[in-house]
């Protein structure tokens, strides 16, 4: 059961209270609240103890008791432990450990020394001396960790990132990133350049993404998280290489988010493309895939993992792939009591966007007039706003054009009852 936390102020870790400190007035707390124990902390040696059973359930484990060696064993995740009555000396993984205070039983409960078990489970044992309260809480995220799970991608034309997304070499990027590219060397967290075969086996040009699989075992994958979960102000963490400056971290908030796109204040340059937008808790929200003005752009996570990879294509073959202007996507309305929000999101190569009307949906479509002349350029979190206040329905669709070539339209979507007189891009 993990806890991640980021703690953003200075905190006094809790390695030995004070002799004045008595065992009745401490209390115990947790993320969830005061931690229940069926008999009250104890104090031996300057150290607190608590009962094994009321420890180990805040931790998601179980106490295996052997009579015969008079120890007790259990795991939390990856560690194991070993501890036996009476004696000072622990096991954690195989390794001996010296305790400052052994464990003891005390009305019939194996009492476990605290801080010693919270440190190697990476949790924290903060003592409040006002209130005489230990807060037991996960330290904070390891940048270091996270960026185990990011790579810097260098290809023969351009610079971007990369999120591993298996142990077993699946690499998540940019389509943009490897577009025309017919050679690839991917840089790990540990120094390593990987320069061996890749594989492209899922690409979806429209979204820009591509997922890549080299030949390489033991990396650490990204935790993936929940992006529908992620809102405006959630705490955020970003890693990529921004302008070639490897695995560089930046913190921001979700700024917020349109079907297709998370958005974020936190900064983003050239090269960070491909890159990991973390939550404040260490798990994998979205990849990194633009920026506007200040603000940073991602594809959810979900979208990553949906992508097909049966592909099985040299990463050479990415030469020989035609450009073309894709089609703009997931275009939808908002709306308020005055007007009609619309958005859309954006074509990797776009230089600019225009609309058409209908009458119908499978009808006549006309240019949608504005000051630009039908010239619409993307921004968030919508393109423009359309008045209610007049009469009337229509159906919308939006082409992206790249110098001059025009994509094929977008799907339709029906405007209620307004008019495009009213029309203004924002």
């Amino acid at each position: 059961m993990k806890r991640l936390r980021l703690l953003f102020c200075s905190i006094l870790f809790l390695f030995a209270l004070p002799l004045s400190i008595f065992a009745a007035d401490i209390s115990i707390h947790t993320a969830e609240g005061e931690l229940a124990c069926d008999i009250p902390p104890e104090i031996q040696n300057d150290r607190v103890f608590l009962p094994a059973r009321s420890l180990l359930s805040y931790l998601g484990s179980e106490v295996t008791w052997q009579d015969e060696t008079r120890s007790a064993t259990f795991t939390y995740e990856d560690t194991d432990f070993l501890l036996t009555i009476g004696s000072r000396q622990a096991i954690v993984n195989g390794e001996a450990y010296t305790l400052d205070a052994a464990p003891y039983l005390s009305h019939d409960r194996v009492m476990l020394p605290l801080s010693f078990i919270t440190e190697k489970c990476g949790i924290s044992a903060l003592w409040d001396a006002e209130s005489r309260t230990v807060l037991l809480q996960e330290e904070s995220i390891s940048e270091e960790k996270l960026k185990d799970s990011v790579v810097m991608i260098r290809t023969n034309l351009m610079q971007g990132s990369g999120i591993i997304l298996s142990a077993d070499g699946i690499i998540a990027t940019n389509y943009h990133v490897i577009e025309g590219a017919s050679q690839l060397r991917v840089y790990l967290n540990d120094g390593e350049c990987y320069i061996g075969p890749v594989t492209v086996i899922g690409l979806d040009s429209a979204r820009d993404i591509a997922i890549l699989q080299i030949e390489q075992t033991g990396l650490t994958p990204a935790v993936i998280g929940d992006d529908q979960a992620a809102s405006a102000g959630d705490e955020v963490i970003v890693i990529g290489s921004p302008e070639g400056k490897f695995n560089q971290v930046s913190y921001g908030t979700i700024s917020g988010k349109t079907t297709g796109l998370l958005a974020s204040n936190a900064y983003v340059y050239h090269g960070s493309s491909g890159g990991a937008l973390f939550d404040k808790n260490g798990t994998l929200l979205g990849m990194t895939c633009a920026y506007s003005g200040k603000l940073s752009l991602f594809i959810p996570v979900s979208y990553l993992l949906q992508t097909d990879r049966s592909l099985d294509m040299p990463i050479s073959q990415m030469a020989e792939l035609t450009s073309k202007v894709e089609q703009p996507l997931d275009l939808t309305y908002t709306e308020d009591a005055q007007n009609y929000y619309i958005s859309w999101t954006p074509a990797r190569n776009a230089d600019h966007y225009e609309l058409y009307i209908s009458d119908a949906e499978h009808g006549s479509y006309q240019p949608l007039e504005n000051s630009l002349r039908n010239r619409f350029y993307w921004s968030f979190p919508y393109v423009l706003s359309i008045s209610k206040e007049a009469k009337g329905g229509f159906y919308l669709r939006v082409v992206a054009v790249n110098d001059g070539v025009s994509s094929s339209p977008s799907n339709a979507i029906y405007i209620p009852p307004t008019s495009s007189a009213d029309t203004t891009a924002e």
